[in-house]
């Protein structure tokens, strides 16, 4: 065993450094970031919910209004062939 300057014996475990507890913080980061993927991919999983809702109202308002056109149309148009 090598000394090290300030070393006054002992043992080594004071002084080399514990690689034990760097798998268990490299296993408790794996988690943390599993846990924010899961996150993730449930907010994004909210997110294609709602553009889907917000299509569907987008197509009911775009239908609607070409059927108030339509309306118009055919209106003026029996006006127009009636009235003439």
């Amino acid at each position: 065993m090598t000394r090290r300057k300030g070393d006054t014996g002992g043992s080594r475990f004071l002084y080399e450094p514990f690689e034990f507890a760097s798998v268990h913080r490299i296993e408790a980061h794996e988690k943390l970031v599993e846990a924010r993927l899961a996150a993730i991919e449930l907010h994004v999983g909210r997110l294609e919910v709602a553009m889907e809702r917000l299509e569907r109202r987008l197509w009911t308002a775009l239908y609607g209004v070409a059927a108030v056109v339509l309306a118009e149309v055919g209106r003026a148009y029996l006006d127009f062939g009636l009235g003439g």
